[in-house]
């Protein structure tokens, strides 16, 4: 209770400061790109790495005791005084799809590190252990599988999932936008013809099976490359320099 009311009785002051650094550590983060315009940081990829690098450095500055584990998750932990004490665990992911946003998953890490960070200041130790864990991989968009950081720390990760990537060209997954509006009627985005494509390629290899594709995003951003309409040629051209194959 000492602390709840601790935290009630901070001034707003504070309060903004501790918002102001969470907006810098994410525009921080977002520097590592796979593309020179926008945010595209991918399962692994050497952006994926540096921004992995960055986070348990950040950890360690905040006085975290911090690695990097086998599957690229980022552990941080605050301990308690008894090594026997549970762990609370705060966890958000690091990756992101394409086009992303900055505060996606990122947002939870940096906010968990920065309480972490308040309370070593504060030296205020907890009856438990307090890990701040930066997930490696949740969007799924690098290989056939999603969450594979969480897995991990679950216990329940599976290695064959790493062989399971679906290369999928732009062009493909334009063909992929317009089947989508041609037969249903949907006006789908890029990620959503992909995925359409992935699943009918894997439909095929499991006669017999239901396979249920999420289609999640809207068209809006790609009409200036003409994806719906424009000439397949040109279009391809011009997605292949700003988009990577999926």
């Amino acid at each position: 209770m000492h602390m709840v009311t601790e935290a009630q009785s901070a001034g707003g002051a504070e309060q903004a400061m501790f918002g102001t650094k969470i907006m810098a550590l994410a525009d921080r983060l977002a520097q590592w790109s796979e593309v020179p315009d926008g945010l595209t940081c991918t399962y692994l990829s050497p952006a994926h790495c540096s921004v992995a690098a960055e986070i348990r450095d950040l950890m360690r500055q905040a006085g975290l005791t911090a690695d990097i584990d086998a599957i690229a998750n980022v552990v941080g932990r605050h301990a308690a005084d008894d090594p026997r004490a549970p762990a609370l665990i705060l966890a958000s992911h690091y990756d992101t799809v394409r086009n992303a946003g900055k505060y996606d998953g990122r947002l939870g890490v940096l906010v968990a590190l920065v309480v972490a960070e308040h309370l070593r200041r504060l030296g205020r130790k907890l009856p438990f252990h307090l890990d701040v864990i930066a997930f490696s991989e949740e969007e799924g968009v690098r290989f056939a599988s999603s969450f594979l950081g969480s897995s991990a720390v679950a216990g329940r990760f599976d290695p064959s999932l790493l062989d399971r990537r679906l290369l999928i060209s732009n062009r493909e997954a334009v063909l992929g936008v317009r089947a989508l509006l041609a037969g249903e009627g949907i006006f789908a985005g890029l990620s959503s013809g992909a995925i359409l494509v992935a699943a009918r390629r894997v439909a095929r290899e499991m006669p017999g099976s239901t396979i249920v594709a999420l289609l999640p995003d809207g068209g809006w951003k790609y009409l200036s490359a003409g994806i719906f309409s424009a000439n397949l040629d040109v279009v391809e051209e011009e997605l292949d320099s700003q988009v990577t194959a999926w």
